[in-house]
């Protein structure tokens, strides 16, 4: 795609690399790449004149569009200046900050002089589509995250994100080791007031085997009662 401005410039775009980074800790993540990445992603073009590709040092700025002409401003990354341009070749790392890529199509806006420090900005026209990388789509297909808030805290080894009802939060252990997960291979250092498998609301406790219910310890008026066998049994709650 070509963009062009008032003084023949024109931009093609070569690359656009974005990362995304995870929201569900890997449980083999290594200790090295715990670090989080960031949010700068690449940017790579060839600035060119109608002469030809241009040779000189220039400066750079980027705006981030909710769509491809007029629209909200988003974000801005102003300071890339005298960025080296060589065969028309350039490559400079925007950041554009948290929260602006929220599954929405985005459009970048750029504005350039050469050389640098020289005169005034031209901001090419018309503005560059944002496109994911294939595993960018990945990432867009965990639906429950979308619009909304994940917790800044980074997740341990081996934790998953639950919703606690205004973000996602670093939570379960999938090795039953945290405070929020009973472990299959059993649990110590419990406190019957705070641990314990219940319901908290007027709903009977079920178990289940092969997925048929098979036993409920239901709420009663005066206490509960235990039902098993036959999952059709039904034990008043007068009793």
């Amino acid at each position: 795609m070509r963009c062009y401005y008032s003084s023949s410039v024109m931009v093609t775009v070569l690359a656009l690399l974005m990362s995304v980074g995870g929201v569900i800790a890997q449980a083999q993540r290594p200790q090295s790449l715990q670090n989080a990445i960031g949010t700068a992603f690449t940017y790579q073009g060839q600035l060119r004149t109608a002469s030809g590709p241009i040779n000189s040092n220039c400066d750079f700025q980027f705006g981030l569009w909710d769509v491809d002409n007029g629209g909200t401003s988003l974000a801005s990354d102003l300071g890339h200046t005298n960025v080296a341009v060589n065969n028309g070749l350039f490559t400079v790392q925007i950041d554009f900050g948290m929260n602006v890529f929220a599954g929405e199509a985005r459009w970048l806006e750029i504005a350039v002089r050469c050389p640098a420090g020289n005169g005034s900005y031209v901001t090419l026209s018309p503005r560059q589509p944002l496109t994911p990388a294939p595993y960018a789509l990945f990432s867009a297909s965990t639906g429950a995250l979308q619009g909304r808030l994940v917790t800044t805290t980074m997740p341990s080894i081996g934790q998953v994100l639950k919703w606690d009802g205004a973000q996602w939060i670093p939570a379960l252990d999938l090795a039953g080791t945290g405070n929020a997960a009973w472990a299959l291979t059993g649990n110590a250092g419990t406190n019957s007031n705070l641990n314990f498998v219940c319901t908290t609301d007027n709903v009977a406790l079920t178990w289940r085997v092969s997925n048929t219910v098979a036993f409920r310890i239901m709420p009663g008026s005066f206490s509960p009662s235990i039902n098993g066998g036959y999952s059709g049994n039904i034990i008043s709650a007068s009793v």
